[in-house]
């Protein structure tokens, strides 16, 4: 992984059990480029729901394919996300990596 290229939020984003997070990543997949979530979440805290591809329309007023990744809060704890981007199934030196903390919080919250 080139450091350089780490993305990492000023602070975990935090959701509620029930409660979906939802990635939108800009993507070349015409390209054979691709995000990848590098480890399976904990899937008592944090499932993956889906992980899709919207193509650029212009009804839809994006700019560019975009990943959707979806995560759907299940119980309080942390779960932290590592999501490289690849070409062709490989890690490419300069390219992004995101690592996102996750904090599942009960609605009084603990």
């Amino acid at each position: 992984m080139d450091k350089s290229q780490l993305v990492n939020l000023d602070g975990p984003i935090q959701i509620h059990p029930g409660q979906e997070l939802i990635l939108d990543l800009p993507v070349k997949p015409e390209d054979g480029w691709h995000w990848d979530l590098e480890l399976p979440t904990n899937e008592q805290i944090l499932s993956m729901t889906g992980d899709s591809v919207v193509q650029d329309e212009p009804a839809t007023g994006l700019n560019g394919d975009v990943q959707v990744m979806r995560f759907l809060g299940v119980a309080a704890g942390t779960q932290d996300l590592y999501i490289g981007y690849l070409n062709d199934g490989q890690r490419v030196s300069g390219a992004p990596y995101l690592s996102i903390r996750v904090v599942v919080k009960k609605e009084n919250g603990s």
